[in-house]
């Protein structure tokens, strides 16, 4: 099984020997850029903002455990996904992690494959989300749009110029220049590349706008 693409992982466990052999695992044989943390406060400075880490964190820890590490994730509004590692005959533990927010979990000891797995999974989970919340926000960002300034980014999105929408909808190339510099404006665009990724995202359709 081949490594998920654009994937980065954080190991967090208070075991030397585990987390160097899961870095070994993931970031020389995989090939998956991997950090390490001893403990639920170091995990979390190294998150900070950046919600595309995937966190692979033990349960049980001395101190702040994993259910701790979650806790502190979902009250930050963290996104990250994050997969528990459980001993085996831990599997109600395991359960009650994925019902406090976990993505996904993986008894010890496991195999490759079955760590591939996990991983794969909760990618395809988190680039789902992020593509729902990217769905919203260019929706919500467009929202506020005349019926006008729909049509004519209608047009841009099926291909037109300034000239062509204009004919198209029976106004002057001037006209439609404002339209577009409205567009801008309104979205918080600095271009067209710019704003048609912003529709693309939306989901814009240019035979039926939101």
């Amino acid at each position: 099984m081949d490594a998920p693409a654009d994937l980065r992982i954080l190991v967090v466990d208070d075991d030397d020997g585990m987390r160097s052999s899961l870095r070994t695992l993931l970031d020389a044989v995989l090939g998956i850029p991997t950090e390490t943390a001893e403990s639920v406060d170091a995990a979390l400075r190294k998150i900070a903002d950046d919600e595309d880490l995937c966190v692979l964190t033990d349960l049980r820890m001395p101190g702040r455990d994993g259910f701790s590490l979650l806790s502190d994730l979902r009250s930050r509004g963290r996104t990250n996904p994050v997969i528990v590692m459980s001993a085996y005959g831990e599997v109600a533990m395991a359960v009650r992690a994925m019902k406090e927010g976990a993505d996904d979990f993986i008894e010890k000891p496991f195999e490759q494959d079955d760590l591939l797995a996990a991983l794969e999974r909760v990618r395809a989970r988190h680039d789902a989300r992020q593509r729902a919340a990217a769905r919203i926000s260019a929706t919500h960002r467009l929202a506020s749009l005349s019926p006008r300034e729909g049509e004519v980014l209608s047009a841009l999105m099926a291909g037109g110029n300034s000239r062509t929408i204009a004919a198209q909808l029976g106004i002057s190339a001037r006209t439609v220049e404002e339209y577009r510099r409205l567009l801008h404006v309104k979205t918080q665009t600095r271009s067209l590349p710019e704003l048609l990724r912003l529709a693309i995202a939306a989901d814009w359709r240019p035979d039926a706008p939101p």
